[in-house]
């Protein structure tokens, strides 16, 4: 009966070796993935922006006058001059919004 239950416990640790492998190798795609993107993208091509949390290409949705609106970027500039550009991902299931604050600089 020993030889039995010192087997059952050698397959489970056999198991969570297999698991933690898988974990690894998933980890090492992911990290494969990341870097692949990162070699993709260029950091002087202003053309694209995108999403973060999907990597597909965000559209814009238009553009708005801060002095036009109300919310909580008011407590941010003093003036509240500035455009606020808004952006959704193209990537259907992933739904995510982006909005851009540009304040400018008061003119003197």
């Amino acid at each position: 009966m020993k030889e039995h239950k010192g087997n059952s416990v050698i397959m489970e640790l056999q198991l969570d070796v297999l698991q933690y492998e898988q974990m690894v190798e998933r980890r090492d795609e992911k990290i494969k993935r990341l870097k692949d993107i990162i070699k993709t993208q260029d950091g002087d091509d202003r053309s694209k922006f995108l999403c973060w949390h999907c990597k597909s290409e965000l559209i814009w949705g238009g553009d708005h006058d801060t002095n036009e609106l109300s919310g909580p970027w008011m407590a941010l500039e003093e003036n509240n001059e500035g455009i606020i550009s808004n952006f959704s991902c193209s990537n259907y299931d992933c739904n995510t919004h982006v909005e851009v604050f540009h304040f400018f600089s008061p003119e003197k």
